[in-house]
């Protein structure tokens, strides 16, 4: 038999993971009615799992910053080598690359976004 503790520490995991994918406050106040938690204690576990979503966004937002800067730095090399040689060979490897760049530039400020706000529409997965 579970301890009202462990029942808690279950309950907020739950909280947790139905905002971290994407659920409605007010759903999730409602599951926490269900279980006699209202009012400043709900709000207070609402809060606590926005802070953990808000997290977890930042902490993807951070790595696909780091792969997406990559991503820029290859394309720029690529072109600035061509450059360099003043021979620019349009190719399928010059349009692969030229596409990885400005994929990369996408993702870089798209990325760069969610790291400042740390907000996202549902699920951050």
């Amino acid at each position: 038999m579970k301890t009202q503790e462990e029942k808690f520490d279950m309950l907020v995991r739950q909280v947790n993971a139905k905002i971290y994918w994407g659920a409605r406050d007010q759903e999730v106040l409602d599951f926490l009615g269900e279980h006699d938690i209202t009012g400043s204690d709900a709000d207070a576990l609402l809060v606590d799992a926005h802070r953990a979503k808000r997290k977890a966004v930042r902490a993807k937002a951070l790595i696909m910053l780091i792969f997406s800067a990559l991503g820029i730095l290859f394309a720029g090399g690529f072109v600035a080598i061509q450059l360099w040689e003043r021979l620019f060979v349009i190719g399928y490897g010059s349009v692969l690359v030229i596409g990885i760049g400005f994929a990369s530039v996408a993702s870089f400020f798209r990325s760069l976004v969610l790291l400042l706000t740390g907000e996202t529409e549902g699920s951050v997965d």
